[in-house]
Parts: structure tokens; C-alpha cells; sequence
């Protein structure tokens, strides 16, 4: 029978195994695929930050506007031999995928890359089982009269499940050092650089560096955040219509800002109001900012919002005026199969 008034230590107990069934639930969020529409972008916010910025007349030059179009193309293409079957053991193809990549092989990058990261993604599921079977092992599941609390049925469906998902990776990742598994974005920059506008969106919008322990990694974040702006341009003037939202979202004022994770934010209204005209002109709006847009122009002054409209108008007629030419599908977030997610 479960007592109306919990006793401190019952409280304590539950609280700790909550946070471990957490942990898992957390990183199922941060895998997840789901369309980040279906997250709430809510608007609340005040504009007094955004109408105290003196108003110019103008907006600032868009790199992707000003700048030479050689500056914005990607490099001249590697050709790549073919790679190593798919599901090997990660130890026997590293050094073969490694010394491609370093000699710029886009597509080896990539590859590795993918092959690194679920390794990390998958020790991460199998670490935090594992501290859940451990606490109900040592009896920490029990409640004041000291009987056994098992997890519910939807608690092990979905460990079963996480189960069954991630141990035969963790069989292909065997003999590669934790240490090593931080390479990841090394080779992601390196295919996005070289390869696909594909990589580049992916590289911009979802890096594959550690967010639990980002201090160890935070040289690498120092250059995510400088090298991911230009990523999205790149791919912008290559016509993918993806890099459109992000670019909206990375400048959306900071009161505005939705609950969404981006490890790029560089807020500028006029940027912000510009590249979501363009995603409202493209009929793209995933992250429900068009409410932002349309606050933000019944409050600022009607020639800033007029700026940034003919911007927008400039960038669609330059980048996206051949429809043939966009590209709107985007490479998926995550991927337990590394060929499927450089494929793009």
C-alpha cells in the first residue's frame, strides 16, 4: 500500500531512481527525429531591447549577398573509393577511414563520423541502464516498509527496448577508446567542408559534440560556434531551403528566443526578420516563429521591417528563383546506420 505521506527517505529513493529513468528519457529526447515543430515555440517576450537599437535605414550585408560566389561554393570534389562494408568492427576500419579523411575524403569523413557517434550514443544508453540495474539490484527501489518497488511495465519495455537497440552496436564499437569516440566532429567538420550541402546543414543544426560533459570538448565548441554561421550560409547559397529556418532561429532576439535547441545563437532582429520572411516566402516555418515575426513587425519601426523584407525578397530571387534547384529534404538528426546519414 503506498502511504499517503511519503517518508523522507522513500522520497529520497524515488527521486534518485526518477533521475536515472530520466537520464535515459533525456537521451531519447535528444535523439529524437521528431520535426521540432511539434515543440512549443512560445512568444512571450518584450521588444524594449529590440526598439532601443537605433535605427540605420539599413540592415547589415548578408555575406551570401555581398560575397563573391566563389567565397561560398564548396571545394573541388574528392574522388572517393569505395568504403568499407557496412557493420564491420569499428577498430578494424578506423585507421583506414582516418587517413582518408585527413587527406580529405569527404565521404570517408562522414562515414566515420556517423560510426563514431553512435558508438557514443549507444555506451551512453548502455551506461545509464546499467546504473538502473544496479540501484534496484542493491535494494534502493523499496519503500517504507522496506518491500521490493519494481519498475512499472512501460519502464522495462522501454529499457528492453533501449536493450535490443544499442547492444549489437556496443558489439562494433568493442576495442575503440572512449577518448577516440570525441573525434566524431572532427570528421563531421571535415565532411562538412568537403562534402554535401547536406553535411553542411547537418554539421550546423546538430554537431556531434558531447552535451553531458562538454567541458572536455569545449575547444571544439569554441569552433563549432565560429564555423557552423558560415556552414549555413554555404548551404544557403547552394539552394537548400533547410538552412533557411535555422538561420531565423540562430538570430532570433533572445527575449523571442523558443525553447529550442541550437548551439548557434547570434540574435539580430534584422537578420532574424529577414531569413523568416524568406522561410515564410519558401512556406517554410518548423519552428512555429512566424507569431515571432508578425510581434515583431507591428512593433518596430515600419522601414526596418520594409528592410528586411527586400532583403529576403533579394536572397529568394538569388538562391531559390529555379525551383528545380532547392533542396528541402534534409539528412535525418541521428541514425543508428551511418551509410543512411551520409548518404544525403
Amino acid at each position: 500500500m503506498i502511504p499517503t505521506k511519503p517518508t523522507a527517505r522513500q522520497t529520497l529513493v524515488l527521486a534518485i531512481a526518477t533521475a536515472v529513468v530520466g537520464l535515459i528519457i533525456g537521451l531519447v529526447w535528444q535523439q529524437s527525429t521528431a520535426d521540432p515543430a511539434d515543440r512549443s515555440a512560445g512568444t512571450a517576450g518584450s521588444t524594449e531591447a529590440i526598439e532601443s537599437k537605433p535605427d540605420t535605414g539599413a540592415i547589415h550585408a548578408f555575406d551570401v549577398l555581398t560575397a563573391d560566389s566563389a567565397a561560398v561554393s564548396e571545394p573541388e570534389p574528392t574522388v572517393s573509393a569505395p568504403l568499407p562494408p557496412p557493420d564491420l568492427p569499428l577498430a578494424e576500419i578506423y585507421d583506414e577511414l582516418a587517413e582518408r579523411a585527413r587527406r580529405g575524403d569527404a565521404d570517408a569523413a562522414c562515414r566515420l563520423a556517423a560510426e563514431l557517434d553512435r558508438c557514443t550514443t549507444a555506451r551512453r544508453y548502455l551506461t545509464a541502464i546499467q546504473r538502473y540495474e544496479e540501484f534496484a539490484a542493491n535494494s534502493g527501489l523499496r519503500d517504507s516498509e522496506k518491500e521490493s518497488v519494481p519498475p512499472d511495465d512501460s519502464t522495462i519495455a522501454m529499457l528492453a527496448s533501449t536493450l535490443e537497440r544499442y547492444e549489437p552496436i556496443e558489439t562494433l564499437c568493442r576495442g575503440v577508446e572512449s577518448e577516440r569516440l570525441r573525434e566524431a566532429y572532427d570528421f563531421q567538420r571535415i565532411a562538412a567542408e568537403r562534402g554535401s550541402p547536406s553535411m553542411r546543414l547537418l554539421y550546423a543544426t546538430r554537431p556531434m559534440l558531447d552535451r553531458t560533459y562538454f567541458l572536455d570538448d569545449l575547444d571544439r565548441w569554441h569552433d563549432y560556434r565560429e564555423a557552423a554561421p558560415i556552414m549555413l550560409q554555404r548551404a544557403l547559397a547552394e539552394g537548400v531551403t533547410g538552412a533557411v529556418p535555422p538561420l531565423a532561429l540562430s538570430h532570433v532576439p533572445q527575449s523571442h528566443a523558443p525553447p529550442i535547441p541550437l548551439g548557434v545563437r547570434q540574435p539580430d532582429p534584422d537578420r532574424f526578420m529577414t531569413f523568416q520572411f524568406l522561410s515564410r516566402m519558401l512556406g517554410l516555418d518548423p519552428f512555429r516563429l512566424d507569431p515571432v515575426l508578425d510581434r515583431m513587425t507591428s512593433e518596430l519601426d515600419p522601414k526596418r521591417v520594409k528592410n528586411a523584407y527586400t532583403q529576403a525578397e533579394q536572397l529568394r530571387a538569388r538562391y531559390f528563383a529555379n525551383p528545380q534547384s532547392t533542396m528541402t529534404e534534409s539528412p535525418p538528426a541521428t541514425s543508428d546506420d551511418p551509410e543512411e546519414l551520409c548518404r544525403h
